[in-house]
């Protein structure tokens, strides 16, 4: 039997979803909210005691920035797989991403209106069930750049709602990749429950195996460290007339982004927030 670290942990409700994005960013293999805590699961492998050390780090660095973070206790006990995969799949719901987007698990039955569109997601525990701001962030802004026929790059893809969302919204060609073999697994399934495989490409790799494609956009819902470190990689890869959309920056944090951008010629066209989060949309000016 296998057995998994559950990590819970009392945060605010403010910054429980950059808690969740910082536990994914940290590997773990699924979260879910029980009240006032989060609870995440990490192999019984992993080094608990860097992990715990990583999340006390993150939530001063929150409270440097000048957020009001309260974390009252960390507390960590080893459990079987069967305790946490089955209470896992139960809090997740459908969950309205966008005016028009809603995204929803396979094995529940869900009824659209007329203007909405339906992801099918079966995550298996790769980030990305949509419940995350960053994620509707992202979907507002391709909503309002993906006008049909593009060629689209999405980085990180996790279990490939953007990617799909590109899709649904009229992109003609999607190369989606993750460096982790899960979240790879998932999204090839997923494309496959929500009928477009035939325009989205997905594999397992990093941005440097793209080689010889110009992207009219590309979609980075990552962090700022490593959008710092692939933005001349994207810049390289993005059309003269293409727009780069990034999330998964905490308010504030974008200043650095829009700094780097301007190396490029890149501009902000839109700036969104949802809590403590934010996504640009950035390209230059012809």
């Amino acid at each position: 039997m296998k057995y998994w670290n559950e990590i819970k942990i009392r945060v605010k409700d403010d910054f429980k979803a950059s808690v969740v994005n910082l536990l994914f960013e940290l590997g773990t293999g699924g979260c879910w909210e029980d009240g006032e805590s989060i609870i995440s699961y990490f192999d019984s492998e992993s080094d608990i005691e860097k992990t715990i050390c990583q999340i006390n780090c993150y939530l001063n660095d929150l409270k440097q920035l000048g957020f009001q973070v309260e974390s009252n206790e960390i507390n960590v006990q080893k459990i079987e797989e069967k305790d946490w995969n089955s209470q896992w799949k139960k809090n997740f719901k459908p969950i309205h991403v966008s005016d028009t987007f809603v995204v929803k698990p396979t094995w529940i039955e869900y009824q659209p209106r007329q203007h909405e569109r339906v992801i099918e997601i079966d995550p298996k525990m790769a980030f990305g069930t949509g419940t995350h701001e960053t994620t509707q962030l992202m979907i507002q802004l391709m909503d309002l750049f993906i006008k049909g026929d593009e060629c689209v790059l999405d980085i990180g893809t996790g279990t490939g709602i953007l990617a799909i969302a590109a899709r649904y919204l009229g992109a003609e060609k999607i190369y989606a990749f993750d460096n982790d073999p899960l979240a790879a697994e998932c999204i090839r399934e997923n494309i496959i429950q929500n009928g477009v495989e035939q325009h989205i490409k997905a594999f397992i790799g990093v941005i440097d195996c793209i080689k010889s494609i110009q992207f009219d956009v590309i979609l980075a819902n990552i962090n700022k460290r490593v959008i710092l470190q692939i933005f001349n990689k994207m810049a390289e890869l993005l059309k003269e007339s293409g727009v780069l959309i990034v999330s998964g920056l905490i308010r504030k944090q974008s200043k650095e982004i829009i700094a780097k951008a301007n190396e490029f010629e890149l501009c902000v066209k839109k700036c969104l927030c949802l809590g403590e989060w934010e996504a640009v949309a950035l390209k230059c000016d012809l």
